[in-house]
């Protein structure tokens, strides 16, 4: 997914989930729990829709090889990354993906590709380079419990820092 595309779909979610629960956006306007849960099944449900259509579209790979696969968008780079699952169930979206480096302390060398059979990979490692997380911040909501009223919620906004791919920048 495109770094356009990451960031118009996390600030469509912050916006359907701001005026989903806007009754419940502070310690001061609390709602009962049963009108929270409605509102983050609402949010569940968008959210879980957004998540595996944006899932489809990356390529989740468990390799620990430092090393670039041209065709397959967040291998192809010469800082390559794996998506790993950010899970917390009193946050919404309660799933969110993250680009983790999969180099470490090195970049891919797109100069000499190493060619067989079934692909062409790179595999020379750029010693003069450091793979690097690039962030969007997105808002995510928090569950929080209302002080001295039981079982009353609010969702308390949160700036977070979404690592969402990885790139190569030149050490000293």
């Amino acid at each position: 997914m495109e770094k356009t595309q990451l960031a118009a779909m996390c600030f469509l979610l912050s916006t359907f989930v701001a005026s989903q629960a806007f009754q419940c956006m502070s310690s001061s306007n609390c709602c009962e729990e049963t009108t929270l849960n409605k509102v983050v099944k609402k949010l569940t449900d968008h959210s879980s829709q957004s998540t595996q259509s944006a899932r489809s579209s990356r390529s989740v790979s468990s390799s620990d090889d430092c090393r670039s696969i041209p065709g397959v968008k967040n291998m192809a780079s010469s800082s390559p990354w794996r998506y790993v699952e950010d899970i917390q169930d009193s946050r919404y979206p309660r799933l969110l993906w993250k680009a983790q480096c999969i180099c470490q302390n090195s970049c891919v060398s797109l100069r000499h590709p190493v060619e067989n059979a079934t692909e062409k990979t790179f595999v020379q490692k750029e010693v003069n380079g450091e793979s690097v997380p690039i962030f969007a911040d997105t808002t995510v909501y928090y569950r929080r419990p209302c002080a001295n009223v039981d079982k009353s919620f609010y969702l308390e906004p949160q700036k977070y820092p979404l690592p969402v791919a990885c790139t190569c920048v030149a050490t000293q």
